[in-house]
Parts: structure tokens; sequence; C-alpha cells
């Protein structure tokens, strides 16, 4: 039921996104980044943002929902995925880990597209 939430605030951003563009225009995409450790799952967010997003200006919008997957050694700047990650960097052994993004959901990107003036 998480999920459920973190669609409405997807869905109120983009709403407030679209405040800058003309009113003709519509999003056909949002893209959103989630930490591996954000205890969100892609159907659930699929799941709900479908559901949220009907008979809204959002009903023919696509949810992307890509995985972080990447930590950072703040000793030596290796990039580590977080399939190798451990609490000791494997270049240089440090265990200065910075996770940054591990339990975060980002919005990416917001797709808009004018739609032709109607004659």
């Amino acid at each position: 039921m998480h999920e459920l939430s973190v669609c409405r605030g997807i869905l109120d951003a983009a709403e407030r996104a679209l405040d800058d563009f003309p009113s003709s225009s519509q999003v056909v995409r949002i893209i959103v980044r989630v930490g591996a450790q954000a205890h969100l799952t892609r159907d659930g967010l699929e799941y709900y943002f479908d559901l949220l997003k009907l008979g809204t200006n959002f009903s023919d919008t696509r949810l992307i929902v890509e995985e972080a997957s990447r930590g950072r050694c703040d000793e030596c700047t290796a990039e580590l995925s977080y399939d190798e990650l451990s609490l000791i960097c494997l270049e240089c052994g440090s265990g200065s880990i910075d996770l940054g993004f591990a339990s975060e959901i980002e919005m990416v990107a917001i797709e808009v597209v004018e739609e032709p003036a109607q004659r």
C-alpha cells in the first residue's frame, strides 16, 4: 500500500510540472528511479499508477520504473553495483560506502508533448 501514496505524489508532481506548459500539453511518460532499499515494487507502482490515472489528464500517461543500481566508495570513488555491494569497497578496502539512493525514489523525467491546436 506504500506504493499508493507514492503514486499520488508522482501524479501531484506531474500536475504541478504541467503548469509550466501550454494548456494543450499532455504528459506521455513519467520516469522514476527507485532505490533497492526503498521497499517499493515495480508491479505495485505500475498497478496503483494505472488505477489513480483513470479519469484524469494522465489517463494516457505511462509510468516507467528504473531501478537505482549503484553505490559509491567515499575514499576511492569506485562505483559499485548493488549486486556486488558490501560494507567494504572491493577496490580499496575502505568501509566508507555511500549507498546514496538505496532507500529513495526520484522523478527522473516527465515527457510532455503539446497537442496540435484544433481547427
